[in-house]
């Protein structure tokens, strides 16, 4: 089998390598680079999105004539989302990342994953840029409900699950955000300083695993600086660990707004994402003309495909041929819709599963004298909750929702009227030795 798997690769690799041959400079260069469509924030649509094409947080052209698909990507883990691109279009939301990652349940993630290339395939989008991954090492991150956990094995096996499930629907999947990309307040300026020593440790681990497992077809860097240089222009951790010591197969492209300048491209950035954003943030802000690339920029006339004249000390990196093949690799462009509401209406049974699946870690606090003192986390509906209060246990409301309690066990806790009052509508979430005093 692996001989096979063997052939396989060389045979899509040269197959690549012929097609790459054939493309024009023009038609090299627009793959590497994703324009936002028309959405609430950018009101102008990109001339190099045609009419008729789904809007979409990301569109890169591909080239027809050689058959290499069009890619539209959307956000993002927690479903597919829609901030003003397609009038009237919904789509399922998933539970939070950090609930998911509370499940422990690999197959879960999997079944979240499916459900989200579903729902991106049926509306003609290829590319999910999902896999979050970052490790919650502040609490005051504001995008920690998006991740799985601190832990870089619980994490990574989770994520590469939700990647795989997507990917099984014919939907590339990203892993992001590449790395340490661990505080959205001052995202842009962040120097996230580690120990070189460690950081094969913590998040690097999480990505090394999750990636060896799913194979995500590419990984977005992250906004943040890491030991004093942006992630998406770090050569050490793009080109020397990515790409060299891991060997990953498939392409990186930057966060949107993320790429900080056209150095990256020799750093081994392969793809500029959202450029109006980078444009925005480094330097056009009026959003009344199509925006320039930034790293793959090469002097051209206008009114070629690549947009309008731009000029800019690009020095194209040795390896460019090898990334164009790597993007000829894409998966085949999705055309097949279905009905959006009976997908909507199956994915949000799933939704709702994977949210009652989902639980909280039973924890121990401390009590008088010093004794801890157990919490026994229960869900369950409406009425059986309002009971199960009604006995008068000391507790307390869970944050993850109206369905889950927590409480307080203690010495006279009523084990026999708990157990009657357990049935199968919900379960009761706590290590083995506690919940076998209930069974």
């Amino acid at each position: 089998m692996a001989g096979e798997g063997g052939d396989a690769a060389s045979s899509a690799d040269a197959r690549a390598r012929a097609v790459e041959e054939q493309m024009t400079d023009d038609e090299r260069f627009s793959l590497l680079v994703s324009v936002m469509g028309v959405n609430d924030v950018v009101t102008v649509r990109d001339e190099r999105i045609p009419e008729g094409v789904p809007m979409s947080a990301g569109y890169v052209p591909g080239v027809p004539r050689l058959g290499i698909p069009r890619l539209l990507m959307s956000d993002a883990s927690l479903g597919v989302t829609n901030p003003g691109y397609r009038e009237g279009d919904t789509a399922t939301a998933l539970p939070a990342g950090i609930a998911l990652g509370a499940s422990f349940n690999p197959e879960l993630a999997r079944q979240s994953g499916g459900m989200l290339g579903r729902e991106a395939r049926t509306r003609g989008l290829n590319v999910q840029l999902a896999g979050g991954i970052n490790l919650a090492r502040d609490p005051r991150n504001g995008r920690n409900f998006e991740y799985l956990s601190e832990d870089p094995l619980l994490s990574a096996v989770m994520a590469a699950e939700s990647i795989s499930g997507i990917q099984a629907e014919g939907v590339i999947s990203t892993i992001k955000h590449y790395p340490l990309n661990c505080n959205e307040t001052n995202r842009h300026w962040l120097d996230a300083i580690i120990d070189p020593a460690a950081h094969p440790e913590s998040d690097l681990l999480a990505f090394e695993i999750a990636i060896e497992r799913a194979q995500p077809g590419s990984v977005m860097t992250g906004y943040n600086k890491i030991n004093g240089e942006y992630a998406g222009g770090n050569s050490v951790l793009i080109q020397g660990v990515l790409k060299g010591a891991w060997g990953y197969p498939g392409w990186v492209m930057s966060d949107w707004g993320g790429t900080p300048g056209w150095e990256a491209a020799l750093m081994g950035l392969d793809q500029e994402s959202g450029l109006q954003l980078d444009r925005w943030r480094f330097g056009d802000i009026s959003g009344t003309r199509p925006a320039e690339a930034i790293i793959w920029s090469v002097d051209r006339p206008a009114g070629s495909s690549g947009g309008s004249r731009v000029s800019a000390p690009v020095e194209v990196p040795e390896d460019i041929a090898e990334r164009i093949r790597t993007l000829c690799l894409a998966l085949p462009e999705v055309t097949v819709r279905v009905d959006g509401s009976l997908t909507r209406t199956r994915s949000t049974a799933q939704s709702f599963d994977i949210r009652r699946r989902s639980f909280c870690l039973l924890v121990a606090r401390e009590g008088p004298a010093g004794k801890p003192v157990p919490l026994l986390v229960l869900r369950a509906d409406p009425d059986e909750r309002d009971a199960l209060l009604s006995m008068g246990l000391p507790f307390f409301a869970s944050r993850a929702g109206r369905d889950r309690i927590v409480v307080v066990l203690t010495g006279d806790t009523d084990w026999e009227e708990i157990r009657e009052l357990v049935t199968e509508s919900y379960r009761i979430l706590a290590p083995k030795k506690l919940a076998a005093l209930l069974d």
